[in-house]
C-alpha cells in the first residue's frame, strides 16, 4: 500500500526509526519532523522523537480518537483527538485533547519546501490518509480482519522451555521436571507466550503469559530463581471487558485490564494495573519495538487474537447514552 506524506519514508532515519514500530501495522502516512517524525499507520497516530539512544515514541493514539488535524495561527498543526479516561472507560460527552507541532519544526520533502503551500499539501494528504483509515476500519462493530502476527515470536523469552520450566516452579509447590511442560499446556494450551522480566536493583519481578486457554500476570518479589509476596491475576478471554492505558501521557508505561470480580453478593467491575518494562536482554537490540511502554497493548492484543482469535476490547461505557457521532461506542484493537 503506498504511503504518502512528504516523501520521508525512504530516506535512511525513517529506515531507523520505523523499527520501534509494530511488525503488524501497516504505515500510512510519513512527514518529517525538526525531532522525529509523524506517522499515521492503520492502527494509530504516532509521534517518533530522536534521542541519543536512537528513537523512541514519544505519543501513541489509536486512530479511532483521532478527530482530524488543522492549523492554528498559521504556524502550528494541532491534531485533536477524543481524551477518555485512563481506566478505558468511555464517558458519554466529547472532551477534546490535542497534540502541537509547530510549522517551523516540520521538514518538508518536496521540491518546494520552501514554498508554504507544500506543508499545505501534506497536512492534507495528513486528513484525507486519516478518513480513509477510518472509513475501511471495524471499530464499532468488532468485525475481525486478520493481520502478521509472526513479528511476535522474535519477542525474547517467548515460547522457551526454560519459560515452561520457570511458569510451572510458581504454579507447582514441589514440581516434577518431567511433568511441567504438561501441565503448562492444560493450563495455557500449546505454545503459550511467556515473558519474564526481573528488576535487578529492587529485586521485583513479572511474568506474563498468554496462551489459547487464559493470560496470566505474576508479580512478586525475586531473588535465587523464586517468587515471593506474589500477586496473581488471571484472565478467561470472555472475563475481559478492556485493556487500556494513559494516551495523554508521554510513552506512557502503565496499562490497565478490567474484568468483573464476584465480591460477596455482588459482581463489580476491577480494574488492575500493570508496568511494562520488559527485560534489557542482549537480544532486546533486534527488537527494538518490544522495549517500547506504547507499544505494549498492542502487543497484548496482537497476543491474545493470535492465541484465541478473540480481538480485545479497548473500552467499556459508564451506561450513560452515547450520542455524539464523535465517540466510537465500541472500540477494539485490531
Amino acid at each position: 500500500m503506498e504511503i504518502r506524506g512528504d516523501g520521508s519514508h525512504v530516506n535512511e532515519d525513517f529506515a531507523i526509526a520505523k523499527s520501534v514500530l509494530l511488525g503488524s501495522e501497516v504505515i500510512r502516512f510519513v512527514a518529517e519532523e525538526k525531532s522525529g517524525f509523524i506517522v499515521l499507520s492503520d492502527r494509530r497516530f504516532v509521534y517518533l522523537k530522536k534521542e541519543k539512544t536512537g528513537y523512541k515514541i514519544q505519543n501513541a493514539v489509536p486512530i479511532d480518537l483521532l478527530t482530524g488535524s488543522e492549523l492554528e495561527k498559521k504556524d502550528t498543526l494541532k491534531i485533536e483527538f477524543h481524551k477518555i479516561y485512563e481506566s478505558g472507560i468511555l464517558a458519554a460527552k466529547f472532551s477534546k485533547s490535542r497534540l502541537d507541532f509547530r510549522l517551523a519544526d516540520i521538514k518538508l520533502k518536496r521540491p518546494d519546501n520552501s514554498d508554504e503551500s507544500a506543508f499545505y499539501f501534506t497536512m492534507d494528504e495528513f486528513n484525507s490518509v486519516f478518513r480513509e483509515i477510518l472509513g475501511s476500519s471495524p471499530f464499532t462493530d468488532g468485525v475481525f480482519k486478520g493481520r502478521d502476527y509472526s513479528y511476535l515470536q522474535s519477542i525474547p523469552e517467548t515460547v522457551t522451555r526454560d519459560g515452561i520450566l520457570h511458569l510451572n516452579t510458581i504454579l507447582t509447590d514441589r514440581p516434577d521436571e518431567n511433568e511441567l511442560y504438561g501441565k503448562a499446556k492444560d493450563a495455557f494450551g500449546e505454545n503459550p507466550y511467556i515473558l519474564i522480566n526481573t528488576m535487578e536493583l529492587d529485586f521485583r519481578g513479572y511474568l506474563f503469559v498468554v496462551g489459547t486457554k487464559a493470560m496470566m500476570f505474576l508479580s512478586g518479589n525475586y531473588s535465587h530463581g523464586s517468587v515471593s509476596k506474589m500477586n496473581l491475576v488471571a484472565f478467561e478471554p470472555p472475563q475481559i471487558l478492556n485493556i487500556s492505558s494513559d494516551w495523554t501521557k508521554k510513552n506512557p508505561k502503565n496499562f490497565h485490564i478490567s474484568k468483573p470480580v464476584q465480591e460477596f453478593d455482588k459482581v463489580k467491575v476491577k480494574e488492575f494495573k500493570f508496568t511494562w518494562n520488559p527485560p534489557k536482554a542482549d537480544d532486546v537490540a533486534r527488537v527494538p519495538w518490544f522495549c517500547e511502554p506504547a507499544n505494549a497493548v498492542w502487543i497484548i492484543a496482537d497476543m491474545a487474537v493470535d492465541q484465541q482469535k478473540e480481538l480485545l476490547k479497548a473500552n467499556f461505557g459508564t451506561g450513560d447514552e452515547i450520542d455524539d457521532p464523535r465517540i466510537k461506542r465500541q472500540r477494539y484493537y485490531w
